[in-house]
């Protein structure tokens, strides 16, 4: 589905509500390019995005993308499925291990864009048989709608002609407050009891460990730049690239995570039906943004799963469907002290 022409432009759709909230989607790694949130000042950034669509086509951050077919690491690029065992494409960078994918994943292919309307656009893509290792040719679909006044859904499905692994994740970089350098600012708040501790190459070690009394817990809604390492001097900020258990029956709409910049007024919702949410801080951000200058909450399956005998699974078997929903509900504090400072 993808030809190599297809990789020099983008192409792109801008979906866009009654209330003015805009998001823009792309052909190129079926990313989201932009999510504008419409307050009293105007249009406001909620997302990174590049000044360019052209800039996309030479991504390092998986910025915006839809991640697969297996999202986050499998461990030294190693799945055991039907009796059989398959050597998935790795990346040195990262340790050996199947980072997103793979290096050629889902979010360097050119995938067919259909709108529906101006609220409403369907992003197909086949993956074939063996690309990047993986059994199976998958059927994949990317639906992004806009509903009500500020509110994103996220559908995926996929179908496969063979037993496969699929995990299919969102990467977008969330700033709420784009004229802040950092998202230090953020208050986040994640609906996880236990997050799963990983090894130094980051592959989880299998357990599901409580987050109460260590810094993964955000129950209660915590400051970003106040999570740092101890109270030395200067005190530096926690970095996260971490999965968290969320809360609640996996496969059920629920929510997984908060997120408010207090000087936007800007807030937003995040629900999912999957069993995880991965906070990155953002770190490995360079030009043209910067370290942390946003944050990733990826609604997923764990890391490694098809490894982990314990953790949820991720196979589809040949002729089933995998869905799933992912919603951000956006919203602006309108109190006239916001509106002031801006």
């Amino acid at each position: 589905m993808h030809h190599e022409n297809d990789r020099q432009s983008v192409a792109s759709v801008t979906l866009e509500s009654e209330s003015g909230f805009r998001v823009v989607v792309i052909d190129r790694g079926a990313a989201v390019a932009a999510i504008q949130v419409p307050t009293p000042p105007g249009l406001v950034d909620a997302a990174l995005r590049y000044p360019a669509l052209g800039d996309y086509l030479r991504d390092e951050y998986f910025l915006g993308s839809t991640i697969g077919r297996y999202a986050n690491r499998i461990a030294n690029g190693r799945l055991k499925l039907n009796g059989g065992s398959y050597q998935l494409a790795t990346d040195p960078a990262q340790g050996g291990h199947c980072l997103h994918g793979g290096p050629e994943g889902f979010h360097r292919q050119a995938w067919l864009l259909d709108p529906a309307g101006k609220d409403c656009v369907t992003c197909r893509y086949i993956a074939e048989h063996g690309e990047q290792g993986f059994p199976g040719r998958l059927d994949v679909s990317v639906t992004y709608q806009l509903v009500g006044d500020m509110t994103l859904i996220v559908d995926c499905e996929a179908s496969s002609d063979r037993n496969t692994v699929v995990n299919i994740a969102n990467h977008t970089y969330f700033n709420l407050d784009p004229g802040a350098e950092s998202i230090g600012d953020h208050v986040l708040c994640i609906n996880a009891d236990r997050y799963t501790p990983v090894d130094e190459s980051k592959i989880p070690i299998g357990e599901l460990r409580p987050v109460e009394g260590t810094e993964f817990d955000f129950r209660s809604g915590v400051r970003l730049d106040e999570r740092t390492n101890g109270a030395g001097s200067p005190r530096v900020p926690t970095s996260f690239d971490h999965n968290f258990v969320v809360a609640g029956a996996s496969g059920k709409l629920r929510e997984a995570a908060t997120l408010f910049a207090p000087a936007s007024g800007i807030g937003m919702r995040l629900s999912t039906t999957q069993p995880g949410l991965q906070l990155y801080t953002g770190e490995g951000l360079d030009t043209p943004f910067a370290p942390r200058s946003g944050l990733c909450l990826e609604a997923q399956n764990f890391p490694d799963s098809p490894n982990q005998p314990d953790f949820p699974p991720a196979t589809l078997l040949a002729g089933e469907t995998y869905r799933q929903r992912t919603m951000l509900d956006f919203s602006v504090d309108r109190s006239p002290e916001k509106n002031l400072s801006k």
